[in-house]
């Protein structure tokens, strides 16, 4: 995230100098709004906000970092400075997620390890869901409120615990529950500022292409 984090490379280079380096990219539209909508998830972990105070655009705006970590010939630049080129591999993120063997074929290759060991043999894709901590989010705050009522903790230990969390699931869908939802749910980005995104990182394509030596798909980097 050069430069709201200057001089990564260089301590990379002190500490590791022969390190082999993978940097993933990942269409850079959809990866701004990713960073903005994981600062917001930061902080409702951390206990430090509820409601979501901007939009992507007014974060933008004070955070220029969001648009530029993916321009990735700025970031790639700041390696190649310090580390050869040949111990850089580039990959596409998108290309990653719809074929991980060939993928994973080529990080093997590049850094010497067998090539014919099949990581995704067994057909499934872990991955890390933002949607797991917004369900989990919601329903601590939806269980907050309820538990602020007047006689509800007493009620509450009269019922075993599964009429319990059924109740709970009916409050979630109830009116304070979307209200809850519509509160810590950041809004997408405009329709406009998408295009100018777009717009934005499809002029600095080329560059990039010509940095690291590959053309990359128009609908996958902008």
């Amino acid at each position: 995230c050069h430069p709201k984090f200057p001089d990564v490379p260089q301590r990379i280079r002190q500490a590791c100098p022969d390190v082999k380096l993978i940097y993933l990219m990942r269409e850079p539209v959809n990866r701004a709004y990713s960073a903005f909508c994981q600062e917001i998830k930061n902080h409702q972990r951390f206990g430090d906000m509820q409601q979501v105070p901007w939009t992507f655009e007014e974060k933008m705006k004070l955070s220029p970092y969001y648009v530029d970590a993916g321009d990735y010939e700025l970031q790639i630049k700041q390696y190649l400075a310090h580390f050869p080129k040949e111990n850089l591999l580039t990959l596409v993120f998108e290309n990653f997620i719809q074929n991980p063997a060939a993928a994973m074929d080529r990080i093997f290759r590049f850094i010497g390890a067998d090539p014919d060991v099949d990581l995704t043999e067994d057909g499934r894709i872990k991955t890390n869901t933002a949607k797991q901590h917004h369900d989990t989010f919601k329903r601590t705050l939806v269980a907050e409120r309820i538990k602020q009522v007047p006689g509800v903790r007493l009620i509450k230990s009269l019922f075993p615990p599964s009429m319990r969390q059924r109740v709970l699931d009916r409050i979630q869908d109830s009116n304070l529950g979307n209200d809850i939802e519509n509160a810590i749910t950041p809004a997408p980005m405009t329709p406009q500022t998408r295009a100018q995104l777009i717009d934005h990182f499809k002029a600095k394509r080329p560059a990039l292409e010509a940095l690291i030596g590959e053309d990359l798909v128009v609908d996958e980097l902008g």
